[in-house]
């Protein structure tokens, strides 16, 4: 599971390169920070949207998913 968090943290350098398409080599170490940067935005993105949907219709996290305990 390690093996599989570093893969997306810290990917191959040619996947950077091709990703970000960071023409200049001194600009391809900087793609790893906008590239967490980037995860940590979509991350906090979804939580927000999950919770103003939860805040929304006034549903409880059971009532959303349909599960009851």
């Amino acid at each position: 599971m390690l093996a599989s968090l570093l893969a997306i943290a810290i990917p191959n350098p040619a996947y950077v390169r091709w990703r970000y398409k960071a023409g200049l080599a001194w600009l391809w170490p900087l793609c790893y920070p906008y590239r967490w940067l980037d995860m940590l935005h979509d991350g906090l993105s979804t939580l927000w949207k999950i919770a103003s949907s939860r805040i929304a219709t006034g549903k409880s996290q059971e009532e959303h998913t349909g599960i009851h305990h």
